[in-house]
């Protein structure tokens, strides 16, 4: 069997997807699959710091990219989203004949995709190329939200990430049979060999060590309003309190910074550490006394909603925070990983942190707890999962003949 995974993203690139595919390539390659990993040739300074793809990643296997010619004028377009499109298209103009390609020479080929205008493109292909195709869903689109639905009723099998997924698809008229969850994991070869005591860890970022600190990390982007957690942070009435935010760009803690001013939030003190590898992610969480999670959220949505950063967390033994949302309480259990609060209100969030910080016992039994917990969630996990659905596909395609 050989599995074509494709993506039309920066690879390798500093957010969580990039991280998230690389992760599981890796993990499928660790199991004897034959992975090619395909995608577009783009421009990407981020690329051009790192010299050595398996130590970056901290990876088991050697990764050998396919990259096909597109058009990347992302960078000369206001408009990004029509830029995107394009991209797409021209990297399936590639695509579609290494494809066929590909089927020559291989028996059992499976087309594995999580972007959806890729979906779109190669789905409308899908009955002349005649491959199972595999789709996980991560978020749906803004723009061809029609065209999509189309595209994904044709797919062989759907990857959701939780449980909530896959009830709001059976719910819209999906079989459930074809539908199944595998969700986001952690890398639990780095974190185990990257575990420190808290004072440590602080010592070697130069954190204080008589500070008590809730650690964010991930993107600081406009749609994930992190001025909830600042606006839960002003109301906040422990001493000695650090917010430490771990990620984001220039630009966003730069508006992060004026909204600071801007809310006269000073009772605290808010540190912004900026992007860091991801290798060093461990380093800071084990710094921290708390770790928060936040992404708004409505019930018609179905973002991705299960984020890597909540594995991670798990992994280093702390207590978290994290909304009140249906596909988070699939992992996090109030008052036995972790505590849940309302994703509307900050100063909820605020009382929950200052009730941690007052209560050690807690705590601790609230990170031991997740501790345990997160050995479901590794890439070992996640990449049997993807296997049992490869299975199924070709059994299918198997009977289908």
């Amino acid at each position: 069997m050989q599995l074509l995974y494709i993506t039309s993203s920066r690879i390798p690139g500093e957010r969580a997807h990039s991280i998230q595919i690389i992760k599981t390539v890796d993990a499928l390659l660790s199991k004897g699959v034959r992975v090619a990993l395909i995608a577009p040739r783009r421009r990407n300074p981020f690329a051009e710091s790192i010299h050595d793809l398996k130590k970056f990643y901290g990876l088991n296997n050697d990764i050998n990219i396919i990259r096909l010619p597109t058009l990347d004028v992302l960078f000369a377009f206001r408009d990004k989203t029509f830029a995107f499109i394009l991209l797409n298209v021209f990297f399936c103009v590639w695509l579609l004949p290494y494809i066929l390609f590909m089927r020559i020479f291989c028996r059992n080929l499976v087309i594995f995709i999580r972007e959806q205008l890729l979906l779109i493109l190669i789905g409308a292909f899908s009955s002349f190329l005649k491959l199972p195709l595999i789709y996980e869903l991560h978020n749906i689109p803004s723009l061809g939200r029609r065209l999509f639905w189309i595209a994904l009723r044709r797919a062989d099998a759907i990857i959701t990430i939780c449980d909530y997924q896959k009830l709001v698809l059976v719910r819209m008229g999906f079989s459930g049979r074809k539908i199944f969850v595998v969700r986001d994991a952690f890398d639990d070869k780095l974190f185990k060999n990257n575990i420190f005591e808290r004072d440590e860890a602080r010592s070697r970022l130069g954190l204080p060590l008589d500070r008590k600190i809730v650690a964010y990390t991930g993107q600081l982007s406009r749609w994930k309003r992190p001025e909830f957690l600042l606006d839960a942070a002003k109301s906040t009435k422990t001493d000695k309190l650090l917010f430490l935010f771990v990620g984001g760009g220039k630009n966003d803690i730069s508006r992060l910074k004026k909204y600071l001013r801007k809310q006269n939030i000073d009772n605290v003190e808010v540190i912004f550490a900026g992007f860091v590898p991801h290798a060093r992610i461990p380093l800071f969480l084990c710094a921290a006394d708390i770790l928060v999670h936040y992404t708004p959220w409505s019930r018609d949505s179905l973002v991705s909603l299960s984020p890597l950063k909540l594995f991670e967390y798990m992994a280093v033994g702390r207590p978290i925070l994290a909304p009140d949302q249906p596909p988070i309480r699939e992992v996090i259990r109030h008052g036995y990983n972790g505590l849940l609060f309302d994703s509307n209100d900050p100063s909820d969030l605020a009382a929950k942190i200052d009730f941690l910080l007052s209560n050690q016992h807690l705590c601790r039994m609230l990170g031991e707890n997740a501790l345990k917990e997160s050995c479901k969630y590794t890439y070992d996990v996640r990449a049997g999962g993807i296997l049992s659905v490869v299975d199924f596909v070709l059994e299918q395609g198997k009977r289908i003949s």
